[in-house]
């Protein structure tokens, strides 16, 4: 219910954080469910006006995470009008980003996964192919899908200059140099894209320049054998 953007992404990424606990994501999914609606996009201009991308990536990435297993809060987010907002979305690729586009579809998909609530679906007026399109199909299909535990959709949120994703399939020691050294900084190379770049190759650990064993020396915040405190761990 707040209007100020960078508070309610900053809300919106830890309540993504805390519907990993089972409890809190029951607690979410009946108490915050219409709030989180109305933060998408309604397709009304005047309304929408001052939300970001990263809040809406925000919002998205907490349903999914609150509907993915629970059938109710998948009609709860159904009767919110959510399918209409996130149909808006997925409809509009010109207008928001990849990033966005790709998580509204997969929104849509996870509603789909609820075999019991295809007939409600339907009865509403929405088929199959409004849930589940010929690209998140094959997306969901791969071993790295948004369904897999190592995807970006099931990693812990940072709202910090921008909404991010930590990989905690690396332990915290690795890519400081050596053979991991060309995947330093923000310019990674082989198949990563901008928007889906794992926390740990981005220059969290070094200060993202020298390659090799002096380089990540230079750049290391910690000595060696220590980790961040866990304070500063996410």
């Amino acid at each position: 219910r707040m209007e100020v953007d960078r508070v309610v992404c900053a809300v919106a990424t830890a309540l993504r954080n805390l519907a990993i606990d089972q409890r809190n994501k029951e607690l979410i999914g009946k108490y915050a469910m219409r709030d989180l609606v109305q933060k998408l996009p309604s397709g009304n201009p005047q309304r929408d006006v001052g939300t970001s991308d990263d809040t809406i990536a925000a919002v998205l990435a907490t349903l999914n995470e609150v509907i993915k297993k629970h059938p109710e809060f998948s009609r709860s987010l159904l009767e919110a009008g959510g399918v209409d907002r996130l149909m808006n979305v997925t409809r509009q690729r010109a207008k928001y980003t990849s990033r966005v586009v790709k998580f509204a579809s997969q929104v849509l998909f996870s509603m789909w996964q609820h075999q019991e609530l295809r007939e409600v679906y339907r009865k509403s007026g929405w088929k199959e192919v409004d849930f589940v399109t010929k690209t998140v199909a094959a997306r969901n299909a791969r071993p790295n899908s948004p369904t897999h535990l190592n995807s970006t959709l099931n990693r812990p949120m940072a709202s910090q200059g921008g909404t991010r994703y930590e990989d905690r399939t690396m332990g915290r020691g690795q890519g400081q140099g050596g053979n991991n050294s060309a995947h330093h900084g923000n310019n990674v190379q082989a198949n990563y894209s901008a928007e889906n770049v794992p926390m740990e190759n981005l220059s969290l650990y070094s200060s993202g320049g020298g390659a090799g064993a002096g380089g990540a020396a230079a750049g290391r915040m910690y000595p060696p054998g220590q980790h961040m405190p866990p304070e500063h761990q996410y």
